[in-house]
């Protein structure tokens, strides 16, 4: 190849690379265009969440939950996850919320919702105790649960019940009738004798702090069972083992 020739390549190959980096600028202005706008609309409040998808929820409805959130008509670059997942844990029956924000318009709420275990009764209404003891309300009347009484306070949402008084109210709801000879009526909360277990037509089962229930229940049993057809006014099992009863006779 010869001088001339070597030359006259060179030329095309810096011809070429001017080219290319003419067409390059204005594709970054595009790019540089779009990002402007894209921030612009961000500062201006466009681009809002238009689409709030729940998931997770079932005693809950979607749009309390989408209320909570609060992030409808939201710009998607000013709202954030995390301030929607606290509105959301707000709610007294949810127990774990996640928050994910989509590009241009979605979010994605799912949540997990408490499960009642009990339900307690006080001076301030009916509430829904989970086996944390953490009162909530909302969703279909929860058929077949055991109810607390509470004497003691008046219990509202977003309260707290000490876990152990929801594993003893079960523990004492689930006694078989066969277990007194008779079902138990109630359970009850008070200020003097602590937990109370009234048996329908018999004697009141008073059971004080709620350890050792089913040892209490028991040693209650033994004197229920062995003063049947006799009068029972109460069998006190507080000190399970110094029981006390009522009549003696």
């Amino acid at each position: 190849m010869t001088g001339a020739a070597a030359a006259r390549r060179r030329a095309q190959r810096a011809r070429r690379v001017r080219i290319q980096r003419d067409l390059s600028r204005p594709l970054a202005g595009v790019v540089a265009l779009v990002a402007l706008s894209m921030l612009g609309a961000a500062l201006s409040g466009a681009l809002p969440i238009r689409d709030v998808v729940v998931s997770g929820a079932a005693r809950l409805s979607g749009s309390e939950i989408r209320t909570a959130a609060a992030l409808d008509r939201v710009s998607v670059f000013r709202a954030t996850a995390r301030d929607a997942e606290a509105r959301v844990l707000g709610l007294a029956a949810v127990k774990r919320a996640r928050v994910t924000i989509l590009l241009p318009d979605r979010a994605l709420v799912d949540v997990e919702e408490r499960r009642p275990s009990i339900v307690v009764s006080s001076a301030a209404g009916r509430v829904f105790a989970d086996d944390g003891g953490a009162l909530f309300t909302g969703g279909p009347a929860a058929d077949g649960l055991a109810t607390l009484e509470d004497e003691t306070a008046r219990r509202a949402v977003g309260d707290r019940l000490d876990p152990a008084l929801v594993a003893s109210t079960i523990a004492i709801a689930t006694r078989e009738p066969a277990y007194f000879g008779l079902p138990i009526d109630h359970i009850r909360l008070t200020n003097v004798y602590g937990l109370v277990a009234a048996l329908r037509g018999g004697p009141e089962l008073r059971l004080g702090t709620a350890d050792q229930v089913d040892l209490k229940l028991e040693a209650a049993r033994q004197i229920v069972l062995s003063r049947a057809g006799k009068r029972l006014d109460y069998v006190d099992v507080r000190n399970r083992e110094n029981p006390v009863f009522f009549p003696l006779n």
